[in-house]
């Protein structure tokens, strides 16, 4: 064959094959990648801004030397299955990732500590993309934990002081109560957001210096979430959502706390001028009578036996808070509020 017969025609076309190529293969690529981003799942992400976590006092300039956990303090993201699995000793706080490996630097004076008492407090989980929500579970340090050694699960109590089943999706900020322990001085909390549909959990540690006691809001079983104080009517330190005289009369009382008890006088004021009051005599003494006791109530079960509980259709209460505290010793369970089998 004659190279020259070929001519500039013929390498040409053949240059021009080659060339097409590439561009074919390339924009290939970017359709497939293109179709790859849209089919993509939103990936669920979040933290515990109130108390404030470890991680989101490194996001607010509360604790330094973070790593790059301060920019994302909504990625602590770990395997399922703590305290059996999970996030390996030594490396809890930073869900067993390398990425924020700082976080699991743990001495008496290394982060700083948010103030909190024992007994009802609110935590408040931020979303940055929602998700199917199976629980959220809280863990604290044993009262003989050494804080200066990382943590492990020989740190924490063996069983959860708080666990709330969801199986949901939350809204952005997500608010619920939970009874924590007594405690002295400094301690963390952790706190686990099992994602519902994926094998991850989201771990928060949150490092918190105890300062006495909360007042005792609505009771509730010891350990469970408790119901938000609004809008369902359970009485609390907060102040109540139906003003109400209360006291056997038109004008409100000024109540105080019984010397010893855990009340303290505003909680009384509060919760026994509320409507329905909730003012129990061994805790509360009012202005010129006893304390009112609470509205006439099923008797508390014994043993295993429960009451099988449900609102009043338009009280405001709803069936799981009235099983909650109408199964509570002592019970809480208004007949205007609450029926019971």
């Amino acid at each position: 064959m004659n190279p020259g017969a070929s001519g500039p025609s013929t390498f040409n076309s053949i240059s021009e094959q080659i060339m097409q190529k590439p561009r074919l293969s390339h924009i290939s690529k970017i359709i497939a990648l293109f179709g790859l981003c849209l089919t993509q799942p939103v990936f669920s992400h979040g933290f515990v801004s109130t108390p404030q976590s470890r991680a989101y006092l490194c996001n607010q300039g509360g604790n330094t030397n973070c790593g790059s956990v301060q920019y994302e303090p909504q990625s602590v993201e770990g395997p399922d299955g703590y305290p059996a699995g999970g996030a390996q000793d030594g490396t809890i706080a930073a869900a067993g990732s390398a990425a924020w490996a700082p976080l699991n630097e743990q001495t008496a004076d290394r982060w700083k500590k948010v103030p909190i008492k024992s007994g009802r407090n609110s935590f408040t989980w931020h979303f940055t993309a929602p998700h199917s929500t199976k629980n959220f579970v809280y863990y604290i340090t044993k009262a003989n934990w050494n804080p200066n050694q990382t943590l492990s699960r020989a740190s924490f109590d063996s069983a959860p002081f708080c666990t709330l089943e969801l199986n949901a999706k939350p809204p952005v900020d997500y608010t619920h109560d939970c009874v924590v322990p007594e405690r002295q001085g400094y301690h963390v909390i952790l706190a686990l957001w099992d994602v519902g549909d994926t094998a991850a959990t989201f771990y928060n540690v949150i490092d918190v210096q105890f300062n006495g006691a909360n007042a005792p809001g609505a009771p509730t079983t010891p350990g469970t979430a408790q119901p938000a104080p609004t809008p369902n009517p359970a009485p609390t330190p907060n102040a109540p959502t139906t003003p109400a005289p209360n006291c056997g009369g038109s004008t409100p009382k000024v109540c105080k706390a019984v010397a010893g008890s855990a009340g303290t006088d505003q909680w009384c004021n509060t919760n026994c001028n509320h409507n329905p009051s909730f003012c129990p005599v061994d805790l509360c003494s009012c202005e010129g009578s006893a304390a009112p006791a609470p509205a006439p109530a099923p008797a508390a079960p014994t043993g295993d036996a429960k009451l099988n509980c449900s609102a009043v259709p338009t009280s405001g209460a709803d069936d799981q808070w009235c099983n909650i505290n109408c199964n509570h010793s002592p019970a809480f369970c208004p007949t205007n509020l609450c029926s019971c089998e």
